[in-house]
C-alpha cells in the first residue's frame, strides 16, 4: 500500500483495496521455515554435506522451545505466525501500537465464525500474551516484524532500538525492508547483539539499481553465515496468488 498515493486516489474517488488476508498464511509459513533453518543450521549443513564435508558438532542447533519471541505487529500476518508457533512451546508476546488494547482477545472474536465452520478455531489468549516494548526489551530472545511501512515505522529497527534489548536477539523480517536500517543490522551482527537474521525484504530490492555504497553494504550482509535471505517471496505461493485475487474480488463486489 505504501506505493499507492491513497490521498490522491481518494481525491479522484478511486477506491483502493488491499488483501493481506490472502497471503498471511504463506508469509507465516515462510517465516517459520526461515527461522527453523537458521536455528538448526540447515542451509549451511546442506552445503557442507553436498561438498562431502561432514560437520556435526559445528552445526549443533538451538531449540525454540522455552524461548521468548516477540511478534511486533499483530494483524493478519503477525497473528498467523503466532498460530504456526503455537505447538513449539515458546513464550509468544504480541505488540501492536495500532490496535486498541485487547487485540489478542479481539482476534478470537474476529476469527471465530469462520474457524468454527472449518473446525479450526483457536483461542489466541491461551498461547499469546499482549505485551509492550518494556517487557519485550527485557525478555525477548527473538523478534519478528509484521509491520506496514510508514513514516513512523521506517528504520524502526536501528542502533538505538537494538541496544535496548537485554539479551542478544535473533531478528526476522518478512514485512517491509525499510523497517530495518541495513547499516545498523550489519553493525549489530558484527558485534553479536543480533545473533542471526531471517530477511525476506530489503531496503533496496532491485540489485541492478544498487549504488556503489549499496553494493558494498549488501555484499557484507550477504557474507554472514548466520543470515538467511530470500527475494521477497514469503507471501508468494500458488495458493496465495489465488486467495489474494479472491479476497480483492469479494471486497470490490461488496463495496
Amino acid at each position: 500500500m505504501e506505493i499507492i498515493d491513497t490521498v490522491y486516489a481518494a481525491a479522484k474517488n478511486i477506491a483502493v483495496y488491499s488483501s493481506p488476508e490472502g497471503n498471511c498464511e504463506a508469509v507465516a509459513e515462510h517465516a517459520l521455515g526461515m527461522l527453523l533453518a537458521l536455528q538448526h543450521n540447515i542451509l549451511r549443513a546442506d552445503r557442507q554435506v553436498r561438498a562431502f564435508n561432514w560437520q556435526r558438532e559445528a552445526n549443533r542447533g538451538i531449540e525454540l522451545a522455552g524461548k521468548t519471541i516477540a511478534i511486533i505487529g499483530f494483524g493478519h500476518t503477525g497473528s498467523a505466525f503466532a498460530r504456526k508457533l503455537q505447538g513449539l512451546d515458546m513464550n509468544i508476546l504480541a505488540y501492536d501500537k495500532y490496535l486498541p488494547k485487547g487485540y489478542v482477545a479481539a482476534k478470537n472474536t474476529a476469527n471465530h465464525a469462520l474457524e468454527k465452520k472449518t473446525n479450526t478455531y483457536i483461542d489466541y489468549q491461551t498461547f499469546v500474551k499482549e505485551s509492550n516494548y518494556e517487557t519485550i526489551f527485557e525478555t525477548a530472545d527473538l523478534v519478528s516484524l509484521h509491520l506496514p511501512l510508514s513514516a513512523e515505522t521506517r528504520f524502526l529497527v536501528n542502533d538505538s532500538f537494538l541496544a535496548q534489548f537485554r539479551k542478544n536477539i535473533t531478528l526476522i523480517n518478512t514485512s517491509r525492508g525499510n523497517v530495518v536500517e541495513t547499516a545498523s543490522l550489519i553493525k549489530n551482527l558484527q558485534s553479536g547483539k543480533v545473533l542471526g537474521a531471517c530477511l525476506d525484504v530489503f531496503e533496496n530490492e532491485k540489485p541492478t539499481t544498487f549504488s556503489e555504497r549499496e553494493t558494498e553494504q549488501y555484499k557484507k550482509l550477504y557474507s554472514f553465515d548466520n543470515v538467511i535471505l530470500t527475494p521477497h517471496i514469503a507471501g508468494w505461493t500458488q495458493e496465495s496468488k489465488y486467495r489474494m485475487a479472491t479476497v480483492l474480488c469479494r471486497k470490490i463486489l461488496g463495496a
